[in-house]
């Protein structure tokens, strides 16, 4: 379990939120009390522009916390939950690819004017 955690954790730091989302939703499910697994599945959340859905799912967590423990969330989880409410709605939303992102690779360098001795 720890090292999917840290897989998941390197996927956020590397954007591919999206990619690890599904994964992220099923082991929250299998292991509702795993506040660090809830971590990474709120930021992935957030990261996807479903800031919403974050916030809603900690309220599960929070709830499902407190009737199975009878506790609060820890701090990780808290503090991620103030930055969700803080935070403007799409200042996390990542821009739009574009295919002038990208340099074409498949061309030939640049002919210069300049040809020859004359």
């Amino acid at each position: 379990l720890d090292a999917r955690r840290a897989r998941m954790t390197a996927a956020l730091a590397l954007g591919d939120a999206g990619r690890v989302l599904p994964e992220l939703a099923e082991l929250c499910d299998t292991y509702p009390l795993d506040e660090p697994m809830q971590v990474l599945r709120l930021r992935a959340l957030r990261d996807t522009g479903r800031a919403a859905e974050a916030l809603s799912a900690y309220e599960d967590v929070r709830r499902t916390i407190a009737d199975r423990l009878g506790a609060d969330p820890g701090p990780e989880l808290r503090a991620l939950h103030e930055e969700l409410l803080s935070e403007p709605p799409a200042s996390r939303v990542p821009a739009p690819f574009t295919a002038r992102d990208r340099a074409p690779g498949n061309l030939r360098a640049r002919l210069t004017s300049f040809v020859g001795r004359e």
